[in-house]
């Protein structure tokens, strides 16, 4: 992963650095296994970050941070349909394919085989 910020020194942890405003991804510890957290970030202190994500604020302690970055604004959302327009109907399906042309009709002997071979049958 590129520019993964992990604490590497005691003075000062790399998270320290990123300023509110920015939009972050913060990897942290809990007890049912880890988490992401992927937001703007609100605040930044000694005791850890404060993220805003769709579902709400995450408080991320130090001590449970595992990595984290700075990461590109998210993609434009998709256009929706705005409240009491009626909702764009999608594209309309392309015509059905037609089926394939029916065989030949079976113009072999009622013993089978070839119907391009002339069957005989001897005295």
């Amino acid at each position: 992963m590129q520019d993964v910020t992990v604490s590497t020194t005691a003075d000062t942890p790399p998270w320290r650095s990123w300023r509110p405003g920015e939009r972050v991804v913060v990897r942290y510890r809990a007890p049912d296994g880890l988490h992401d957290a992927l937001g703007d970030l609100l605040r930044v202190g000694p005791a850890g970050v404060v993220v805003r994500t769709r579902r709400g604020e995450v408080s991320v302690a130090a001590e449970t941070m595992v990595a984290g970055k700075r990461v590109p604004p998210p993609p434009p959302r998709r256009r929706r349909d705005a409240p009491g327009q009626p909702a764009q109907s999608p594209p309309p399906l392309p015509p059905p394919l037609r089926p394939p042309p029916s065989p030949p009709p079976d113009r072999s002997s009622s013993e089978g085989g070839d119907p391009h071979t002339t069957w005989f049958h001897g005295e």
